[in-house]
């Protein structure tokens, strides 16, 4: 993971205000909240964070209430309720017949240079996920 680019979050044509770029990386803090897509309920915000593609970047809110730049690594159902659903991401082939009626679409993202991860049930993606501002 030590080559993830930095993630270019400005728009197309600079604003005659400001010429700078700026270029966020991965487990940045978000510097202003200008750099991200604010809806004005939780329904318009988890629509918002539907719309990421996978290996898109992304804002989490964090435990401290900042807002980092994370990836999204992939996206699918996961067991509800299964031992380790926090922190284990299930491939499809772990997914049984017999636990399909109790899945969750969920999100993995990577959240530092480390690798390490994060998922996040679509019922949290209103609270926990803001699209960058393009």
């Amino acid at each position: 993971l030590s080559n993830i680019p930095s993630i270019d979050n400005s728009n197309k044509r600079p604003s005659p205000s400001s010429s700078s770029k700026h270029q966020y990386v991965l487990g940045e803090n978000a510097h202003s909240i200008k750099d991200m897509v604010v809806c004005r309920s939780k329904a318009e915000a988890t629509h918002s964070a539907s719309l990421l593609k996978e290996h898109e970047p992304a804002f989490l809110k964090r435990s401290n209430g900042l807002w980092s730049c994370a990836i999204l690594a992939d996206r699918g159902f996961q067991p509800k309720n299964a031992p380790g659903t926090r922190s284990h991401w299930h491939a499809k082939d772990e997914i049984t017949a017999s636990n399909k009626e109790n899945l969750e679409e969920c999100m993995l993202f990577v959240i530092n240079q480390n690798g390490a991860t994060k998922i996040i049930k679509k019922r949290h993606w209103g609270k926990f996920i803001r699209r960058l501002q393009s």
